[in-house]
């Protein structure tokens, strides 16, 4: 009895050994399966000439693209998951002790002449970022230089990896540079709703990146001659306003300006951590010459650079120019000839009031509540008329006075300018003749018939009352 119980025990043992060899066995299997297969990555860091015409490689293989680019050692990369948290070379997030991975301890390395390799055989299987930390690397260029102060844009990836071919167990990764040019983006502040003389705010923004190490940041501003600058230039960065003559120099004419940052300037935008912006705000007169045909232009240029010697030019001229508007009128009589000397006012209607147009003595124009003093607009010999200078919109022509032997128009007569209205066929204000019946005329004989006859029916009233003997 005794043996057949102990028989029975072995045999349940062995049948639980059997069963927990074979599960341990699957999950080993399993943990395995769902590592990644690309056991190495390999990752290059290239020193390129021309930015602008790289690309990302594709199917992770850039051998046509690195035939002219230098590979540089000393850079710093480390990994992070697909939500940008710092990993360990198992994929954690926190270390054995519980504590969270930073970037000083992250699964990563410097790069050597032939890159960095980094075993990925125990990452489980996801997306996965590569992300350049500048302040740990060590690179030093052959003239002493540094690495600009853009960092690669981060490379994500996706283990395992493959490609056309299939699995691709040892891969090559190639991070592409930031631009490190500064961004320039000019913001005018105005629309059609502009008459000559009213003012245009411009807000130009310049973008500097981290670490950035000019030596030269200068903008030049040039107006065309519908604009007079007001000579108004405000520097800031942030809440930080610059100090003209000690944070950058000006050179200022009614056309535009020069303004170069100083080195006491420089030293406030050099060396961040964080990229800042510089932004720039002036303003410019609208004058006569800025016309449908030629619009008031401003065109700005920054000039950079971490050599005085060799610059860079950025150039934003890709916005529309300051426009005003008009339009001509022929003052004529029924049968179409001119008449001059007529004379007008020009108002718009807000909101049921009316504003007069006054131009003042320096080309301004000023809209004023009453017509007392506006300005009078005066037809020409051939009966010719124009109004120039106006924002585009709906005005009023009221007239003040009729050309001789004309009656004076009733009530205003309604126009528009915009687009293409100056260009149009003058329009026609018509005045009729005053008629005046001509001394010995048939009307006269009339007039007199009348009196006489209103004279006869007063005498012959008189005299039934007894009034006249």
């Amino acid at each position: 009895m005794k043996e057949s119980f102990l028989k029975k025990l072995i045999s349940i043992l062995a049948v639980l050994t059997l069963v927990f060899s074979t599960v341990l066995s699957f999950s080993g299997e399993a943990v395995e399966e769902y590592k990644s297969e690309t056991k190495t990555v390999t990752l290059h860091k290239l020193l390129l000439d021309n930015l602008d015409e790289w690309t990302t490689p594709e199917e992770y293989d850039a051998s046509s693209a690195i035939a002219n680019a230098n590979e540089i050692p000393g850079v710093y990369f480390a990994w992070q998951n697909e939500d940008g948290e710092w990993i360990n070379s198992q994929g954690n997030t926190t270390d054995d002790e519980g504590n969270q991975i930073t970037k000083d301890n992250a699964f990563g390395g410097l790069t050597t002449a032939t890159g960095k390799v980094f075993d990925t055989s125990k990452l489980p299987i996801g997306k996965y970022k590569i992300v350049e930390i500048s302040e740990k690397s060590t690179y030093i260029g052959p003239n002493g230089e540094n690495l600009t102060g853009s960092k690669a844009v981060p490379v994500e990836i996706k283990l395992s990896m493959y490609n056309k071919d299939g699995l691709v167990t040892d891969a090559h990764v190639y991070p592409k540079n930031t631009s490190d040019k500064p961004g320039i983006d000019k913001e005018p502040e105005f629309n059609s709703d502009k008459d000559i003389g009213d003012s245009v705010n411009y807000t130009i923004k310049t973008d500097i990146p981290a670490n950035a190490k000019y030596k030269v940041l200068k903008w030049t501003d040039n107006m065309s001659e519908g604009l007079d600058y007001n000579k108004d230039l405000k520097i800031t960065i942030g809440t930080l306003e610059l100090v003209k003559d000690t944070d950058y120099t000006i050179t200022e004419t009614d056309r535009g300006f020069t303004a170069i940052l100083t080195e006491t300037g420089l030293n406030k935008v050099n060396g961040k951590e964080e990229a800042s912006t510089i932004i720039l705000k002036y303003s410019a007169i609208i004058n006569e010459s800025a016309t449908e045909e030629t619009p008031g232009t401003n065109d700005i240029t920054l000039t950079y650079g971490n050599n005085p010697d060799s610059t860079e030019d950025i150039k934003d001229d890709d916005v529309p120019g300051v426009e005003t508007y008009g339009k001509k009128f022929v003052k004529t009589d029924d049968n179409g000839t001119g008449l001059k000397d007529a004379e007008f006012y020009v108002y718009k209607d807000i909101d049921g009031t009316k504003e007069y147009l006054y131009i003042n003595d320096e080309g301004k124009y000023e809209w004023l509540d009453a017509s007392e003093n506006a300005t009078v607009f005066t037809s020409g010999a051939n009966g010719e008329f124009e109004i120039k200078g106006l924002a585009a919109g709906d005005y009023f022509l009221e007239e003040k006075k009729a050309p001789e032997g004309y009656a004076k128009l009733q009530g205003p007569i309604k126009f528009n300018v915009g687009k293409g209205t100056y260009a149009q066929e003058a329009a026609s204000v018509i005045n009729k003749e005053v008629v005046i019946p001509e001394t010995g005329g048939f009307g006269t004989i009339l007039f007199t018939l009348a009196g006489l006859g209103l004279i006869s029916a007063a005498f012959l009233i008189f005299k039934k009352k007894g009034n006249i003997v």
